[in-house]
């Protein structure tokens, strides 16, 4: 049978995109197998046996197969989707569902585009915010408990002095004034006097106001906040069958599967690299130090090595890009891509057992800052290609699959673009309430920052910026005149469902947060040494770091090295570090020590300040085990006791910990 009748046939059958080595593999199946009945077996499963979707890849032609000849479809043990490949999910109001929408796209779009892709955000967020028990009627048994109800911006004409709570997209007109719009209308929006829950609130977001309209025709809003998550749990049971996350579909009883396997891959990890500047030669010795150290794990290897760009130092950031013809040259950077690829290949152990992902930055070569950003071009990764065979060149972002667990990678500098552009400055740490455990219900903070306040911590930011995310349900909600984005892909940064990791490649130092059953953590910049090893099937991050005085310098032999360490040795210079070849290697577990010392020193500060909307007081609630402040509860003393006396798992039963390994590969050269 002809590799054109096949097309023919699944193109009838709603396929759209051909992988070539997809149909080779369906064309040599069928012609060992049979001809014209096969295949219409195939179209069927694919069709109704949850296989659906619009392109034709390897994974899914694996699947079907082995549904057709009666076995178990072989699942994978982990999936990379590209942003280009995700399918898009909208809501149908008339029909009050979530469907897939097989609307072919395309990067040219047409103008309206633009307004679809507003209404898109707000119509997810409305679906998944009436479905909120925040937000339901009581019943008779409800007592006195007030309960907010949600209304449009049309229901607001002619009721003035009303409180009321109002869903919609903070905007700006023309003439600078901010509004509050939704489907119904626009309305002048007050934001003098207002109350913020956590979050960055900046043009375009959507937010749930609480106000009321006053005689001057504007809607003077008391308090905001952002729509609260909805756990993936609770997805409508109609919902749960789409495949919101992409890659090959899974039913009930494949996600069951894969849960049962995930006992036997605890120890699995995912190493996450950022900002690998292959320009300065203190990165690629870091590379190397890095390289050798898990090459000479006795245990099992990564699964998976994510390099994240900008590859090159001097590529510029998001929105300001450098132009390649003035700081960076092509050649130059193929160059620095061929030395990579011959670094990898003295590790023969580590190309054998562990896959590559590369993500570009935002300053790296492409079409341009426009987001989603497409994989590196082959012009610089030829010579990776040859080394590594299996490597995959992502999107940025980028979706991986591991086993069911869905995490999300985002290179992208933008908490400081959040906070540049935020329309209400955030409260920091110091203003933070500090309860007792027994009181205390929300650790989240909120805006408003009072005059004289300090400079808020990198925790405190992380959170502020890891909940407008995950309530936004999207990765870059800035105004799309600060960040272009494609609009007919602009599903592809979504976050609904929630994903259990959001993996957010930024500036700023290692930070994790956690809210709802989704974990959101911040690789931190390789070029300065800091790396994270990830335990998808735990969620466990492990902060790792090569100080840049204790790296190998994959240029030096070996034996001067060696030589280096025994005089170092015959000298005596060792203190709470290590010294290797007359360089100090800093220890991880005493600089931590030293933070947590300087922010037990910081003051507490006031209370937080009470507001009677109940909008306030619930959409604020974080649970307390995922606080950003880590000031409560005593001194260091107390909570290292804690953590001693609770029981480790069996994925930490292991005899040092990974930073401790990272210290004695660089003492033993």
């Amino acid at each position: 049978m002809s590799k054109r009748l096949i097309i023919k046939v699944l193109r009838d059958a709603g396929v759209k995109t051909f992988d070539a080595a997809a149909v080779n593999l369906l064309a040599e199946y069928l012609e060992s197998e049979g001809g014209e009945d096969v295949l219409n077996k195939f179209t069927g499963l694919w069709k109704t046996d949850g296989f659906q979707g619009d392109r034709l890849t390897v994974e899914s032609v694996k699947s079907v197969l082995a549904e057709l000849r009666g076995g178990e479809p072989a699942l994978e043990l982990f999936a990379i989707i590209n942003a280009f490949q995700i399918p898009k999910i909208s809501y149908d109001n008339v029909g009050r569902k979530l469907f897939t929408d097989n609307t072919p796209r395309s990067i040219f779009a047409p103008a309206l585009s633009k307004q679809k892709l507003y209404m898109d955000r707000l119509n997810l967020i409305n679906q998944r915010i009436r479905r909120s028990t925040l937000f339901q009627p009581r019943g008779l048994s409800g007592g006195d408990a007030f309960t907010p109800q949600l209304k449009d911006i049309q229901s607001l004409k002619g009721v003035v002095g009303a409180r009321r709570f109002v869903i919609g997209c903070i905007s700006r007109s023309e003439d600078g004034k901010y509004l509050l719009e939704d489907s119904s209308g626009t309305i002048p929006l007050n934001l003098t006097q207002v109350q913020t829950a956590a979050g960055f609130y900046t043009e375009n977001c959507i937010v749930i106001a609480e106000g009321s309209l006053q005689i001057d025709g504007a809607f003077h809003a008391a308090a905001l906040g952002f729509p609260p998550c909805e756990p993936r749990e609770n997805l409508p049971m109609a919902a749960q069958r789409l495949n919101f996350f992409g890659g090959p579909a899974l039913s009930s009883e494949d996600e069951s599967r894969l849960m049962v396997e995930e006992v036997d891959h605890d120890a699995d990890r995912i190493v996450v690299l950022s900002d690998v500047h292959l320009d300065q030669k203190e990165v690629m010795d870091s590379l190397h130090t890095l390289f050798t150290g898990y090459n000479d794990l006795v245990d099992a290897l990564p699964t998976l090595f994510v390099l994240m760009g900008n590859f090159h130092s001097r590529a510029g950031s998001a929105g300001m890009r450098v132009t390649a013809a003035v700081d960076m040259s092509f050649a130059t950077l193929r160059d620095n891509f061929d030395a990579l690829a011959s670094l990898i290949d003295q590790y023969p152990r580590i190309k054998a057992e562990c896959r590559f992902v590369f993500i570009p930055g935002p300053g790296d070569p492409g079409p341009g800052t426009v987001l989603p950003q497409p994989p590196l071009p082959a012009f610089f990764t030829g010579a990776l290609r040859r080394v590594l065979p299996s490597a995959v060149f992502a999107s940025n972002p980028c979706r991986i699959r591991f086993l069911s667990q869905q995490i999300v990678f985002f290179r992208y500098n933008i908490l400081k673009r959040m906070r540049r552009h935020c329309l209400i400055p955030p409260k920091d740490a110091s203003e933070w309430s500090l309860m007792a455990p027994s009181t205390q219900t929300s650790t989240a903070p909120t805006a408003n920052t009072p005059a004289g306040s300090t400079q808020a911590t990198a925790k405190t930011m992380w959170g502020h910026l890891a909940l407008t995310l995950l309530q936004q349900s999207h990765l870059c909600p800035l105004p799309l005149l600060l960040q272009p984005i494609y609009w007919q892909y602009d599903h592809a940064l979504h976050l609904y469902p929630l994903p259990h990791t959001v993996v957010i490649a930024d500036a700023s130092p290692q930070v994790e947060f956690s809210h709802e059953g989704c974990k959101v953590f911040n690789p931190g910049s390789f070029a300065e040494g800091l790396f994270v090893s990830y335990k998808p099937c735990s969620q466990i991050v492990e902060n790792n770091e090569i100080p840049r005085d204790g790296v190998l310098s994959y240029q030096e032999d070996k034996e001067v090295q060696e030589t280096r360490m025994e005089e170092a040795d015959a000298e005596g210079h060792h203190d709470e570090g290590m010294d290797v070849g007359g360089r100090h290697v800093h220890n991880r577990d005493q600089m931590q020590e030293e933070t947590e010392a300087t922010d037990r020193a910081q003051p507490a500060g006031c209370d937080r300040e009470s507001h009677n909307a109940v909008l306030v007081h619930d959409l604020d609630e974080v649970p307390r085990d995922h606080q950003l402040c880590d000031v409560y509860e005593g001194d260091q003393e107390e909570r290292a006791a804690k953590r001693q006396e609770q029981p480790r798992s069996k994925v930490e039963e292991r005899p040092q910990s990974e930073q401790e390994v990272w210290d004695t590969i660089v003492a033993d050269g």
